[in-house]
């Protein structure tokens, strides 16, 4: 059992953390609080950009919808007469330092969340550890009238004009303590501090966490990608999966969710998970059989150039009701009005 395992069981599974893992969540806490202290009484530098900056995040670790929701705002507010610009920090790519993701771009230099943002929306993106930088760099662009920093909740050198929250719909806060007896990255208090608080799907405990909306990845299509796209093969809608059998390759935080998708859709699916931004490569597309394979839509920016089987893409997309983007726009125009 690998230790990412042996974790989500106590996490998510019902057993009990031990009792070291409970010590160590409470100096944890005690480390978070007292950084995040630090910048709200100004010990240490908040950078304040000219522009508003909304902020999408969340309070656990895993995956939790973020990007997909990154993707939908930017389309909306581009609908709405806004000029967006994406930051993120590029988790699991191998450069270091400010990138700018450009079409030539791979996954692997950028990053495969803000490659996918960028190709999903054409809004400018820029990666950097230190999110102000990328501010900074982005805003260079004067038509930029708005920056979503994605995943940027607890980067708190970055001042925000809107918070966004998401929360899992499927698996909640699990056992609601800190890492590492607990998913979470800061307190289920601090959900009562964002502006907006969206949920992935249906969670029974919505009252108490104070919902605003919800949130439903639909799949939308089977997008022929790699060499089987480059042969000149077309894309499938989704009713090609029923009874189908399909090998589902997800280096995803939760891949189970992707699994589930598909076989929600009728796929008799062969599940291969592998660890969130999982560098890809050849081998793990290496099966004895010619069964398609499908990925997720983040993970094909980095691995569809490795598979020469007929395969796929799995796109979807998330629906915001107009309240919701309606509150995101009084929210942007008050609280940047109120900025100092």
């Amino acid at each position: 059992m690998s230790l990412q395992s042996w974790l989500e069981r106590r996490w998510y599974g019902g057993e009990p953390p031990e009792f070291w893992l409970r010590g160590l969540a409470r100096l944890f806490g005690w480390l978070v609080a007292r950084r995040r202290r630090a910048y709200l009484e100004g010990r240490k530098p908040v950078y304040r950009a000219p522009k508003p900056v909304v902020v999408v995040g969340n309070i656990s670790v895993g995956g939790v919808g973020k990007t997909p929701l990154v993707i939908a705002l930017c389309r909306q507010l581009q609908q709405r007469g806004f000029h967006p610009g994406v930051v993120s920090r590029g988790y699991g790519r191998q450069s270091r330092g400010l990138q700018r993701v450009t079409p030539g771009c791979s996954a692997q230099q950028v990053g495969d969340e803000p490659k996918l943002i960028f190709e999903a929306t054409g809004c400018p993106v820029v990666v950097a550890e230190y999110r102000p930088q990328a501010v900074q760099a982005l805003l260079e662009d004067p038509s930029i009238d708005l920056v979503i920093a994605d995943d940027g909740l607890q980067h708190y050198a970055l001042a925000r004009d809107v918070e966004i929250a998401v929360i899992d719909g499927e698996r909640g806060l699990g056992n609601a303590q800190l890492l590492p007896a607990g998913p979470l990255r800061e307190a289920p208090q601090r959900l009562a501090e964002c502006d907006l608080r969206i949920c992935n799907g249906d969670y029974p405990g919505e009252p108490e966490l104070g919902i605003d909306a919800r949130m439903c990845l639909r799949p939308r299509r089977l997008r022929a990608i790699g060499r089987h796209a480059e042969r000149g093969r077309v894309d499938q809608s989704l009713e090609w999966l029923q009874g189908r059998q399909v090998h589902a390759a997800a280096g995803i935080g939760h891949p189970q969710r992707f699994f589930a998708s598909l076989e929600s859709l009728g796929a008799r699916v062969i599940a291969h998970p592998f660890p969130d931004h999982h560098s890809f490569s050849a081998a793990d597309f290496c099966w004895p059989d010619d069964t398609p394979v499908v990925v997720t839509d983040k993970d094909a920016v980095k691995c569809a150039a490795l598979i020469s089987r007929e395969a796929y893409a799995l796109e979807v997309s998330v629906e915001l009701d107009d309240e919701i983007m309606d509150r995101l726009q009084r929210l942007i125009w008050h609280n940047a009005k109120d900025s100092p």
